[in-house]
């Protein structure tokens, strides 16, 4: 069982980093999005979602598929670290919505920028405080689909 609280630190292979950043070239303009599993603080699976709000500027998870994505995971033995979604103009810090949105303070929010060149970010963000989490990429093969 995880201590509770999203970690200060997360390191993620770099393959899933590499997973990410085509998810949200691929769904640009509009905002992608996604779950990010492995275990302990290391991610070793991204699961690319669709965008139910199909938003250049907001994000929502489906739910039907967000469970089905934890029941994956789960069953892949892998538990969620992070959410992460893009944001194809802006910069990675979270927004006033993304923010507000944040509901579960165990999980690591992790944003990508693509303009004006990639950029990857993760943090805490707890009852409206936003905290940096230090990102490392871990060398390695991440898990693939399956």
């Amino acid at each position: 069982m995880k201590p509770p609280g999203a970690p200060a630190e997360i390191a993620i292979a770099a393959p899933v980093i590499g997973e990410i950043r085509r998810h949200a070239e691929a769904e640009a303009p509009l905002e992608a999005c996604g779950l990010l599993a492995g275990n302990g603080n290391l991610v070793t699976r991204a699961f690319g979602m669709r965008n139910a709000r199909v938003s250049a500027r907001r994000f929502s998870l489906d739910p039907e598929e967000q469970l089905a994505v934890m029941k994956r995971a789960r069953g892949e033995g892998l538990e969620i670290i992070a959410a992460y979604h893009s944001h194809p103009r802006g910069r990675a810090r979270p927004s006033r919505e993304d923010i507000r949105l944040a509901f579960d303070p165990d999980l690591v929010h992790v944003i990508i920028a693509l303009a004006p060149r990639p950029d990857l970010r993760a943090f805490r963000i707890d009852g409206g405080d936003v905290e940096e989490v230090r990102l490392a990429v871990a060398a390695g093969a991440a898990a693939g689909p399956r």
